[in-house]
C-alpha cells in the first residue's frame, strides 16, 4: 500500500433494492451528499497545496542563507511539480467542479477533458516521490526549523503526500456517485467514461510511484518500455522446492523484473532487483503442479524454471493475457506449457541486460539468502476481519521474514500479532521460541473454530523413512506414516 486511500465516505445504503419512491429520495441525497464531499474535499486540497506552495516552496527558493543554500539547491526535486498541480486544480478542476453542483451530467466531461493533463501531472510527481522523501528526511532539521516558524501543526511531509491521496479518491467518490445515482433511479449517461478515466490515472500513478522505488538497474526503465502490470507474486526457484517468497513483479513491454522489498534503519523503502527477463529470452508455463494461481517462467538459454504464485487467478490470468499480447506483437515469446531447452545463448544476449541476469544467477549459486515480504493482496478468503490472536495453518514452505528468516513448513501454526496497514500478516510462532516475523498471507488458512478445549487443526501427514535406507533408482521402498499422529498402514512406492 502506497496509496493511503482512505476518506470519509458518504452513508452507504443498507435498504437493497429501491423500489419506492421514498428509497429512491434517499439515494438521492446520498448522491447530492457525495458530490458536495466532492467538491468540499477539493477546496480544501487546493488550500493545503496553496500554503505549501507560498510558505515552505517560497521560503526555501527565496532565502539567502548560507545554512539553506544546499536544500535551495534541490529545491525542485523537493516539491516536483507541486505547484503546477496547484494552479491547474484551482484554474480548471474547481471551477468545472462548481459548475457540476447544477449540471450533474458534467461531471463526465470535467474529468474525460482533464485526464490526459491530470495524468501527465501526476504521473510526473508521482514518479519523483521517492528522491523527493530522500530530501526530505536529509534536511529535516532545516524543515522543521521553518515549521516552527510558520506555527504549522501539518510537516512539510504532510502536505508532499497530499497529491498522492488525492489522485486516488477521485475514482471511490465517482463510484459512490455513480452507485447511488443508478438507486436514486437517475443514472447519468456515459458515466463509464469518467469511471475509466479516473481509475487509469490512479492506476498509472500508483505505477510511478513503485517505479521510483526500483534499485539496482544499471540501465534506465524506459529501454524495458512502458509498465504494463505490477503486483506481488510469490516466487519460487526450481532449486527451492516450492518455497515462496514474496516479491513485488513488474510487467515492462519488454521485460519482467522482479524485486524484494527492502527498508533500511530509517524506514527508506525500495525495491532491490533480483531478476530480470527479457521477453525474448524466456517462455512462459500455466496451469503449473496444478495450481491453477502459478505462472512458471523458463529461461530459454539454462532451462531454469521460476515459479510466480499470483494471489488468485484474477491477477494470473490477467498477466497471462498481457505476456501474450506484447508477445504476439513481437513474435518472439510463444507460450508453452513445458520448458523450452536452447543449450547456445541467443543472439545479442550478451549486453548489459543479459550480463545483470547472469549476475543474478551467480547470486543464487552462491545462496545467498532470500526473505519473503508481506503481501499486500492476501489470497485467503476471508468472510470477517482477521484479529490479533487468531491462529493460522501454513498451507505451503515459506520463509518468515524478520523471525532469523525461519523456514515455516506446512502444518505449523502460527498466532496473528496484527494486520499490517498494506494488508499483510505479522505473526509469532507458537512454540517456545515465539519467533515474530512477516509472512505472505496467501499461504496461511485460519485455523477452524473451537471443538471443546481443542482446536481443530489442519491434517497432517508424517512421512518416516528407514534409518538405514540405501535404495538406489528404481527399488521398492516400504515407508511408514502418520495421519495427525495415528499410524497409516505401510505401503510400497516404486521410485
Amino acid at each position: 500500500g502506497t496509496f493511503d486511500a482512505s476518506y470519509p465516505l458518504s452513508p452507504t445504503l443498507s435498504v437493497g433494492e429501491l423500489d419506492s419512491e421514498e428509497k429512491r429520495k434517499r439515494a438521492a441525497e446520498y448522491r447530492d451528499c457525495t458530490l458536495s464531499e466532492l467538491l468540499g474535499s477539493e477546496k480544501e486540497y487546493i488550500e493545503r497545496l496553496e500554503y505549501c506552495v507560498t510558505h515552505y516552496k517560497a521560503a526555501i527558493e527565496s532565502t539567502s542563507s548560507n545554512a539553506y543554500k544546499a536544500l535551495r539547491a534541490v529545491s525542485g526535486e523537493l516539491f516536483i511539480n507541486i505547484e503546477e498541480i496547484y494552479y491547474f486544480h484551482k484554474e480548471e478542476v474547481l471551477p468545472r467542479l462548481e459548475s457540476c453542483q447544477e449540471n450533474q451530467n458534467a461531471l463526465v466531461d470535467l474529468f474525460s477533458l482533464a485526464s490526459p493533463q491530470l495524468k501527465s501531472l501526476y504521473v510526473t510527481y508521482c514518479k519523483g516521490t521517492h528522491r523527493s522523501k530522500d530530501i526530505y528526511r536529509e534536511y529535516l532539521e532545516y524543515l522543521q526549523e521553518l515549521r516552527d516558524q510558520f506555527k504549522d501543526r501539518l510537516s512539510l511531509r504532510d502536505y508532499l503526500i497530499l497529491p498522492v491521496q488525492r489522485i486516488t479518491k477521485y475514482n471511490l467518490l465517482l463510484k459512490n456517485f455513480s452507485e447511488f445515482s443508478i438507486k436514486a433511479g437517475h443514472p447519468v449517461p456515459h458515466f463509464k467514461t469518467a469511471l475509466g478515466a479516473t481509475y487509469e490515472i490512479s492506476r498509472q500513478a500508483n505505477n510511478a510511484v513503485h517505479m521510483s522505488m526500483i534499485e539496482g538497474i544499471p540501465k534506465r526503465l524506459h529501454e524495458f518500455g512502458e509498465l504494463v502490470l505490477q503486483n506481488v507474486f510469490g516466487v519460487s526457484e526450481q532449486q527451492q522446492r516450492g518455497l515462496f517468497k514474496e516479491r513485488r513483479t513488474f510487467l515492462f513491454e519488454k521485460a519482467i523484473v522482479i524485486t524484494k522489498r527492502k527498508s533500511d534503519a530509517h524506514d527508506r523503502e525500495s525495491y532491490i532487483t533480483k531478476e530480470i527477463f527479457l521477453l525474448n529470452e524466456i517462455s512462459i508455463g500455466e496451469d503449473v503442479d496444478n495450481e491453477k494461481r502459478n505462472i512458471a517462467i523458463y529461461e530459454m538459454a539454462t532451462g531454469n524454471k521460476f515459479t510466480l504464485k499470483a494471489s488468485n487467478t484474477k491477477y494470473r490470468d490477467e498477466w497471462l493475457k498481457r505476456v501474450n499480447e506484447l508477445t504476439s506483437v513481437s513474435k518472439k515469446l510463444t507460450l508453452v506449457s513445458e520448458p523450452v531447452e536452447i543449450n547456445q545463448p541467443l543472439p545479442g544476449t550478451q549486453g548489459p541486460l543479459s550480463l545483470l541476469r547472469q549476475g543474478s544467477q551467480k547470486l543464487r549459486r552462491s545462496g545467498r539468502n532470500i526473505s519473503s515480504r508481506p503481501s499486500s493482496a492476501s489470497c485467503i478468503e476471508r468472510t470477517q476481519k482477521p484479529e490479533p490472536g487468531s491462529r493460522y495453518v501454513v498451507m505451503e514452505c515459506i520463509v518468515l521474514e524478520g523471525g532469523d528468516d525461519l523456514q515455516l513448513q506446512p502444518g505449523e501454526e502460527v498466532e496473528l500479532v496484527r494486520v499490517e496497514s498494506s494488508g499483510s500478516f505479522r505473526v509469532r510462532t507458537v512454540d517456545e521460541h515465539s519467533i515474530e516475523g512477516a509472512v505472505l498471507p496467501g499461504f496461511l488458512r485460519k485455523r477452524e473454530s473451537v471443538k471443546g478445549d481443542k482446536m481443530e487443526t489442519a491434517p497432517r501427514i508424517t512421512v518416516s523413512p528407514p534409518s538405514d535406507m540405501t535404495q538406489s533408482l528404481h527399488d521398492n521402498v516400504s515407508i511408514s506414516c502418520a495421519f495427525n499422529g495415528s499410524p497409516i498402514p505401510s505401503y510400497m512406492e516404486e521410485r
